[in-house]
């Protein structure tokens, strides 16, 4: 259901379709699997990383959050991470995705 209210097509620009993810995603609970299904929804580096950034808080299984950052490309991992904080993104069990660490900053020491 959520799929559908979502999906951007020729008339509906992807941005619009974040706006629609955005108001919509107070009302549902995720599994990691659905959203990276809503990945491939959006073509845009920016769009997917705003996608996992609005799904985050609704994930209900954050133990597989590595799913989601395995569909990503190294520059958008980077993103989510900073936009979420290391700390949120990094699994132990999952260590192997690009993490561009500054380490002046404490969180990333």
């Amino acid at each position: 259901e959520l799929m559908c209210q979502v999906a951007p097509s020729p008339t509906n620009p992807s941005d619009l379709g974040i706006s629609q993810l955005r108001m919509a995603s107070v009302h549902f609970l995720l599994r990691c699997e659905q959203c990276v299904q809503l990945l491939h929804l959006f073509h845009s580096g920016d769009q997917q990383t705003e996608v996992v950034v609005l799904c985050f808080a609704r994930l209900v299984d954050r133990e597989n959050f590595w799913q989601i950052m395995y569909h990503l490309n190294t520059l958008e991992q980077s993103s989510v991470a900073e936009r979420l904080g290391y700390n949120l993104v990094f699994d132990d069990k999952h260590p192997s995705l690009h993490y561009r660490l500054d380490t002046s900053h404490p969180e990333q020491m």
